[in-house]
């Protein structure tokens, strides 16, 4: 697979040096502002990852200072530019290999689409500052926010791993940036991880969270999301599968991760179903996840172990959030009702069904 890119830097200005495809002037107003940066000292970078709407694609871009350029504070930003259908397919992982910083005024190897072979999974950094990201870039309010880290470059490896961790429908809401100041207050990020704070504090739609410290509450137990280990690579796969086309937002992912957490510690069966309701409480969304959870229990995964009363009497609590008729309600209590009467009458009185199934 190819994948295309584009080189910024200084020409009479900061613009569009090189590329595998040609910008718009209103694609590049677009652009350029997540290309550009200022530095306080020459060693400084900056990883940035975001949608833009008018390529119909997302930008992952690394910044350097360029102190070799003629214009004072002019920097160097080699982006990539991943298509909708490559943002939702491929395994991200190794793209931060292709971010590379020009070595000469030549400028050569620009131009083309490059080659996207698989390498080594970059390394995530720090646990404290992974979990940190997690926690702050899956919001359960969707508010965008600021993680502190004395080195932002460490955060790259987690922020593209935990691009490559969401549903597809979510990446493209995903937004990021590593810089050595934060602007708090406007974001255009979802997400910033920086050493310091700038602009207004406190903003009640914004969070901070500073993983430098113990953290104010205990982290909730998915925010292992994307660590090494068998029950993270379990949360990832839960997701993956149960969030491919309904998970749109760091809400809809944190509510997935926290039902894979519930079942995995055998919760009560009502906690795991409020849960659900309260993410996602449309019975069209996340069909597959609703079948799998209160589906007759013949045909159950491997997700929990409950038996059909207790499926069929979560599914007369809440008729209107599932598709009952999908779901064979009246079928299944009928064929309960034939072998094990009483449990069947115990889930209509409890539901107060308004028409008793004839065998029931």
């Amino acid at each position: 697979m190819t994948v295309d890119q584009l080189l910024f830097g200084y020409d009479d200005g900061h613009g569009l040096l090189a590329g595998s495809r040609t910008l718009s002037p209103p694609q590049l107003r677009e652009v350029l502002p997540h290309t550009d940066a200022s530095f306080e000292r020459p060693d400084e970078r900056e990883l940035v990852g975001i949608w833009i709407p008018s390529l119909d694609g997302y930008l992952l871009a690394r910044i350097w200072a360029a102190p070799e350029r003629p214009r004072a504070g002019a920097v160097w930003a080699h982006a990539l530019l991943l298509g909708a259908q490559q943002l939702r397919t491929r395994n991200l992982g190794n793209l931060l290999a292709l971010l590379r910083r020009p070595t000469d005024e030549r400028l050569e190897g620009y131009a083309e689409r490059l080659v996207w072979r698989r390498s080594p999974a970059p390394t995530l950094g720090a646990a404290a500052l992974t979990r940190a990201i997690v926690w702050t870039a899956l919001d359960t309010a969707n508010r965008p926010g600021v993680v502190l880290w004395d080195q932002p470059p460490d955060a790259e490896g987690a922020l593209v791993a935990l691009l490559a961790a969401l549903p597809p429908e979510a990446r493209e809401q995903l937004s990021f940036r590593t810089r050595a100041r934060a602007r708090v207050g406007a974001p255009s990020y979802r997400l910033q991880v920086a050493s310091s704070l700038s602009g207004a504090r406190g903003a009640p739609d914004e969070r901070v969270c500073d993983a430098r410290k113990p953290p104010p509450a205990t982290p909730p137990a998915w925010t292992t999301l994307l660590e090494d280990s068998p029950a993270a690579a379990r949360l990832r796969d839960f997701v993956q599968r149960y969030g491919s086309e309904h998970a749109r937002t760091g809400a809809h992912v944190a509510a997935l991760v926290a039902i894979a957490c519930l079942l995995d510690l055998g919760a009560e069966p009502h906690r795991v179903v409020r849960r659900l309701l309260q993410a996602f409480p449309r019975l069209d969304e996340v069909p597959e996840l609703r079948r799998s959870l209160l589906g007759p229990a013949e045909r159950a995964d491997d997700l929990w172990q409950i038996d059909e009363e207790t499926r069929l009497a979560l599914l007369c609590g809440h008729p209107t959030h599932f598709d009952i008729v999908g779901l064979e309600l009246e079928q299944r209590i009928s064929g309960l009702a034939r072998s094990h009467p009483e449990a069947a009458l115990r889930i209509v009185e409890r539901a107060r069904w308004p028409s008793r199934p004839a065998a029931a």
